[in-house]
């Protein structure tokens, strides 16, 4: 073998071993979480808004969450609210990514009764999505699904964004990340809420 062959063998091996770490521990997390927290503070990526609700889909209530006490709630408890639902895990490191700024929307709308956070941690283990917020000292309420989900959401990838009207249609279905936490979205979501009255 030659010098330049072993060279060549040990830099793919060096690239190899980079990207295993960036993908499968959680220092890689950490890495990728971050540098898509710099690309989300640009405002480039924005969630699609559905402003004609005739055109928007039905959302289903038909499920059951938890809370961090382990106390049941029905979704249907939501019903005539905006709901900001919204599915995420510890290991992924585009949920880790946007978790700041839905925080930051939150803590804009904690005030609100007619607008609910609910954000579905799909960790195997429940109780590191509690300790991952509260180490963060995040405001936003953790829950985890006790019954199957409706097919009309599809959280087959994370994170996975819906905004339900108060009228109960899907305005808002995002796969993947984006930044929630702009005026643009306070609008819609003040225009979603401004005639509570029809509902």
């Amino acid at each position: 073998m030659t010098k330049k062959l072993k060279k060549e063998i040990r830099e793919w091996i060096i690239l190899i071993g980079i990207l295993l770490i960036l993908i499968y521990t959680p220092l890689g997390t950490k890495i990728t979480s971050t540098l898509q927290r710099g690309i989300l503070a640009t405002g480039l990526i924005k969630p699609r808004l559905e402003t004609d609700e005739s055109e928007a889909q039905q959302a289903d209530y038909e499920f059951t969450i938890s809370d961090r006490d382990g106390n049941r709630i029905d979704f249907t408890n939501y019903k005539g609210k905006t709901i900001f639902l919204n599915f995420w895990a510890t290991w992924c490191g585009p949920c880790i990514a946007e978790m700041p700024d839905i925080n930051e929307l939150h803590n804009s709308y904690k005030d609100n009764d007619s607008i609910e956070f609910i954000m579905i941690a799909v960790d195997d283990d429940f109780q590191k999505a509690l300790d991952y917020v509260d180490e963060k000292e995040y405001s936003l309420p953790i829950f985890k699904l006790k019954t199957s989900l409706p097919s009309v959401y599809s959280a087959s990838t994370i994170p996975t964004t819906y905004v339900i009207s108060p009228r109960g249609k899907i305005v808002v279905e995002r796969h993947g990340i984006a930044k929630y936490n702009s005026e643009s979205f306070k609008e819609f979501i003040r225009n979603l809420n401004s005639d509570l009255e029809g509902v």
